[in-house]
């Protein structure tokens, strides 16, 4: 094609040029600057090969053939892949750009339809270009930049830049295709379009800025969350959007940002365009050019107000008591943690106060739970009026508050001093009536203090012995202060060395039970009570009144009182088979804690059934607090067990509690016994006030046609004088002291 370009006529050079000046290639070219510039390189050479050929056409053979060597080489070498048709649209000329780029080589595909390079339906369109272009002279594609779709030899496709120039002389035609591979730069448009639709759509506000501040790039977001339009803060300077505390804030990071580092979760504050503050999270990125110079910033900044105010409130739920909004114990501990190593750097005391409100409960219970609450939040005010505002007043619950007081100076007197001071006006502000719901309530309270120097004892047992001294202050009387006693401490460590060892006599089985006969008045043995007895491996036999307190302050006096049911049933069971012992009836006590379990009717039921006694020779005793404690579902249990299953009941301690007999008609009771201090102090003398006590309450249980036994009977005398006072049966060390069964079965054979 070339050769026939060189070898025409001067007319169809001329018309060659022609076309060319005329801008039928060049002047319609509207694509890739870089791809244009090639075609008109191209065809410029072309054109001066033909001027030259003209103007030179006289010239020798060899200079021709040197023209057309360089040409060649031009079109062979070319970075743009170059392909020549003629107007049948067969493949004329195949630079080697054009192997590269489709995979053919030459060879294959002169001659060949120029649709071997194009997917459908391409090819086809093209065909249909260039048939109306022929028929017509209607140029669609001619001198047009298109991006089509080209494709390989191995049947891949790319995108590409196609540009069309036509050229005639005489009756032959071609058609120059220049194509250039941009399916990297799609790519790039792709992702950047995409970058953009990111930017656009994300719900944080994403904002660039030049190293000098000023802002370059605004999205929605970020209009959304500053107030500000694009074309009001674009070109505007990042300092409009920062309070003037934050300043140094921005060259710091402007500082860290230049060195290509990012900063990440940078929480800060921020200013909206009405002036008002801004919470926000801030990630920011180093925005660098293609020689990775740091050009600009790129800043994420999301609204976390929200996520401020969640952790507030979370933090209010875990740290903070929701009815006086003071610290709760969890806080308070916390703030210990750091005080006492504080105290322990300064060598400075500091002070711990325990506050009980005095008989809160009974206020609460008579009142109301919502005039408790009204209390308490008063209390509140008035604790926090008497301290500094550094100071820490908690709740720990209920009715307890604690005072924690921090650099109270170096010496101990000074110290306990101004402890003593601020106690004291605790004590006096809270002693001071309360009008509640229109009701006066007179309040006080009892407050423990404990002085602390260091870490010489941990947070736990700073608040441990500012408890002790707290229940110090109550067994005083209430209303007062009492500082922590190490003699107090000794007596909670033994407490509390005991309250273990309980646990493990339970499991280990160290409890055995003791029997004390019970006799009528005939001396004839009647029954026993049966007694709970400790032999501890290494301390010995234990009283009852030094354990049974403690158990009772715990949930572990439930499963004594089992253990000590299940032997009981056990025992009648193993007395029903000797005619000596059949009769007996076993009197058991019962704990509060065990009478007030929802389920205590079932165990005892349980317990008969499994032993498979009678049970009207079991006998339950129960104090007259266990039995006043909510009345009516007492008068409900105490029905079952007698009516239903046929348990004997005692009312323990008699004259010792409210002895009412508006109670005592309706308790479905057998008997009643009398506590052993109207025995002791009981005189010969029928006339004496004690003596008058006493035949009070057996003439009641009379009138009751209640059985009556006296406790703590040690001598003739008391014997005496309690038969002649009317009482039935009788119990005491007169009698026998508490034993072991053996010896009680043998006490029972020697009578």
């Amino acid at each position: 094609m070339l050769k026939k370009l060189l070898g025409g006529t001067t007319q169809e050079v001329h018309q060659v040029i022609s076309n060319i000046s005329a801008g039928n290639l060049s002047s319609n070219i509207a694509v890739n600057p870089y791809i244009k510039n090639s075609v008109m390189f191209g065809l410029v050479e072309l054109q001066a090969v033909l001027l030259a050929n003209h103007v030179e056409r006289t010239q020798s053979a060899r200079i021709l053939q040197n023209n057309l060597a360089r040409l060649q080489a031009m079109f062979e070498t070319h970075a743009i892949a170059i392909v020549i048709i003629d107007k049948s649209n067969k493949i004329e000329a195949f630079n080697f750009a054009s192997e590269e780029l489709f995979g053919y080589t030459r060879a294959e595909v002169l001659g060949c339809n120029v649709n071997i390079l194009m997917p459908e339906p391409y090819h086809s369109e093209h065909d249909g270009y260039i048939d109306h272009y022929v028929k017509t002279g209607q140029k669609k594609i001619i001198g047009i930049g298109r991006e089509v779709v080209g494709k390989r030899k191995n049947g891949t496709t790319f995108a590409m830049q196609l540009l069309v120039g036509d050229q005639g002389y005489g009756e032959e035609a071609c058609y120059i295709g220049f194509i250039q591979d941009i399916t990297e730069r799609k790519c790039l448009e792709a992702n950047s379009k995409l970058y953009e639709l990111m930017v656009k759509n994300s719900d944080d506000a994403i904002i660039t800025k030049n190293l000098d501040g000023t802002i370059t790039s605004w999205n929605p977001s970020a209009q959304a969350l500053f107030g500000y339009r694009a074309e009001e803060i674009i070109g505007q300077s990042v300092y409009k959007l920062l309070p003037t505390d934050c300043y140094d804030e921005e060259a710091a990071v402007r500082t860290v940002v230049s060195q290509k580092k990012s900063v990440r979760q940078l929480e800060t504050v921020r200013l909206h365009k009405n002036g008002s503050l801004l919470n926000v999270s801030i990630t920011l990125s180093p925005i660098v050019d293609e020689t990775d110079t740091v050009i600009g910033i790129s800043k994420v900044v999301r609204d976390i107000h929200e996520l401020k105010q969640s952790l507030a409130e979370i933090q209010t739920l875990v740290f903070y008591d929701q009815l006086t909004r003071l610290p709760n114990r969890h806080l308070l501990l916390e703030r210990l943690k750091t005080a006492l190593p504080l105290s322990e750097q300064n060598q400075q005391y500091g002070a711990v106060l325990y506050l009980d409100i005095d008989k809160f409960k009974a206020f609460n219970d008579s009142q109301g739970h919502a005039a408790g609450d009204k209390l308490l939040v008063e209390i509140t005010a008035r604790l926090q009026s008497c301290v500094r505002e550094t100071e820490t007043v908690a709740r720990l619950g209920a009715d307890e508050f604690v005072v924690l007081l921090e650099s109270l100076g170096t010496e101990a007197l000074e110290a306990s001093n101004i402890v003593a001071h601020v106690a004291e006006q605790i004590r006096i502000t809270l002693s001071a009536p309360y009008t509640i719901n229109d009701f006066l309530y007179h309040g006080s309270s009892s407050i423990g203090v404990y002085l602390f120097l260091g870490r010489m004892d941990s947070v736990d047992e700073v608040i441990k012995r500012a408890d002790i001294a707290m229940y110090q202050a109550k067994s005083s009387g209430r209303n007062c202060v009492r500082f922590y006693d190490a003699v107090l401490q000794k007596q909670t460590d033994a407490y509390e060395a005991l309250r273990l060892d309980i646990y493990q006599a339970v499991d280990e089985q160290q409890f055995q039970l003791y029997y004390q006969i019970q006799t009528d008045k005939y001396s004839h043995p009647i029954g026993a009570e049966a007694l709970i007895r400790w032999q501890h491996p290494k301390r010995g036999m234990i009283n009852p009144t030094e354990f049974i307190p403690v158990a009772e302050s715990n949930d572990i006096i439930i499963k004594i009182g089992y253990w000590v049911l299940d032997n009981a049933c056990l025992q009648i069971a193993a007395w029903s088979h000797d005619v000596l012992t059949r009769d007996l009836v076993l009197a058991v006590n019962v704990s509060g804690k065990e009478f007030n379990q929802p389920e205590f009717i079932e165990i005892v039921t349980s317990l008969i059934k499994k032993h498979g006694i009678n049970p009207s020779r079991l006998k339950l005793e129960l104090t007259e607090s266990v039995a006043l404690n909510n009345f009516e579902q007492a008068i409900l249990k105490l029905t079952a067990l007698n009516i239903v299953v046929g348990i004997k009941l005692s009312l323990d301690d008699f004259g010792t509690g409210y002895s009412s007999l508006s109670y005592l008609k309706k308790l479905p009771i057998h008997q009643i016994k009398i506590d052993q201090s109207f025995i002791r102090d009981m005189d010969t003398d029928l006339n004496s006030l004690d003596t008058k006590m006493l035949k009070t309450i057996i003439d009641m249980a009379h009138n009751f046609d209640l059985d009556v036994i006296a406790e703590g009977v040690e001598t003739e005398i008391q014997l005496a004088l309690l038969k002649q006072l009317g009482c039935m049966s009788y119990q005491g060390y007169l009698f026998s002291k508490p034993v072991p069964i053996e010896a009680f079965e043998a006490l029972l054979k020697n009578r």
